[in-house]
């Protein structure tokens, strides 16, 4: 049924499906560099470089977190939109 929701990101509206494959593929890359950052760079000479694998865990939640939230308001305003079709319908 969501099929054809559009959801907001950023500054664009992306379908459904396409919105849910970019939000896998950001929080995917954002736990890969965790795991990549905990291995290689925790003897960096920097605060940075020591402490960029918690930082990509806490970008990946956020995203998570954006993800949700947006899903669930296009959800809404998809909802609100066949509703005030359905009644458009059914007046004439």
């Amino acid at each position: 049924m969501y099929e054809e929701m559009n959801v907001k990101y950023l500054i664009v509206n992306l379908k459904y499906s396409a919105y849910i494959k970019l939000q896998i593929a950001l929080i995917f890359t954002c736990l890969v560099g965790a795991v990549l950052c905990y291995q290689f760079a925790r003897g960096g000479d920097t605060w940075f470089f020591k402490n960029s694998w918690w930082l990509f865990i806490v970008a990946g939640i956020l995203e998570a977190v954006e993800s949700l939230i947006a899903i669930k308001k296009a959800k809404n305003d998809y909802d609100a939109n066949m509703k005030q079709s359905v009644s458009e319908h059914q007046t004439e």
